[in-house]
C-alpha cells in the first residue's frame, strides 16, 4: 500500500473515556505552512464513523523521509499522571520512488504517504487516536493485524472508527491491550508531514498520554 497522511501539536485535554481511542521533508517546509494544530474536540468513539481498518503487513512502502529528528521520531506519550507507553514514528513514500530518499518535494502533488506509528504500552491499555483530524486523509488506514492479535489475545479486536476527523483505535471486549506488547498502526494521506508535533494519544492504565510524531500541516478543512 501507498499513501499520504498529516499531524499536529496542540492537543485537548481528553476524558478517560473519550480517548478510549481519537519525519518531515528534507526541505524547510513552504512559508505559509503551519504543523497541524488544531486539536480534536471531546467525543465518545461510538459516534464516530466505523470504518475497514487494512493490514499493515500487506502495505507496499518506500524509503522513509528524513526529517529533523532523522529517519523516525522516538517519543513517550507522556500525561499529567507520568507517562503511558512509547511511540516509535516515520513517514513513507510509495514503494516505486527510485533511490533511497524520499523527498517531498521533488515528488508530484498525486504522491500518497504512509504514516506509520509503532506503539507499546506501558501498562494494559484500551485505546490509541491521532490528536488532530488527519489532514489529507487518502481513505487508507489500519493495523498490523498479527501483532494487535499477539497484542490482544483472546477474542478481543481492535475497531476503527473517525471521530471528529481524527482516527480512534479503540479495543473492544477480551482484557484489553497486553502492557509491553507493541502494535504497529498506518494510514495514508496527500500530505507530507510540515514536521512534528504532539499528534498522538494513548490511553493506557487509565491514564492519557501524548506523544510527537510525524504531521501534516494545518488545513481548514480535511480529515477522515
Amino acid at each position: 500500500m501507498t499513501g499520504r497522511m498529516a499531524g499536529a501539536p496542540c492537543v485537548a485535554a481528553l476524558g478517560a473515556l473519550t480517548v478510549l481511542l481519537g519525519a518531515c521533508s528534507q526541505a524547510e517546509p513552504a512559508q505559509d505552512e503551519t504543523v497541524a494544530e488544531q486539536a480534536i474536540d471531546d467525543a465518545d468513539a461510538a459516534d464516530g464513523e466505523l470504518l475497514n481498518p487494512e493490514d499493515f503487513a500487506r502495505s507496499m512502502i518506500g524509503p522513509r523521509i528524513l526529517g529533523p529528528q532523522g529517519p523516525t521520531v522516538q517519543s513517550r506519550f507522556e500525561g499529567p499522571d507520568g507517562t503511558t507507553g512509547t511511540i516509535e514514528s516515520y513517514v513513507a513514500c510509495p514503494i516505486e520512488t527510485s533511490g533511497s530518499a524520499c523527498n517531498p518535494a521533488e515528488l508530484p502533488e498525486t504522491t500518497i504517504f504512509t504514516y506509520v506509528m509503532r506503539v507499546t504500552p506501558d501498562e494494559r491499555a484500551s485505546a490509541f487516536r491521532t490528536a488532530i483530524p488527519v489532514f489529507g486523509y487518502a481513505g487508507v488506514a489500519g493495523f498490523e493485524e498479527a501483532e494487535a492479535q499477539a497484542a490482544l489475545g483472546g477474542d478481543a479486536r481492535l475497531e476503527l472508527r473517525c471521530v471528529n476527523g481524527g482516527l480512534f483505535y479503540s479495543v473492544v471486549g477480551g482484557e484489553g491491550w497486553r502492557a509491553g506488547a507493541p502494535i504497529t498502526f498506518f494510514w495514508q494521506g496527500t500530505l507530507p508531514p510540515a514536521g512534528p508535533a504532539q499528534a498522538y494519544q494513548l490511553v493506557a492504565g487509565g491514564r492519557i498520554g501524548t506523544a510527537e510524531g510525524p504531521a501534516p500541516a494545518q488545513q481548514t478543512t480535511g480529515g477522515c
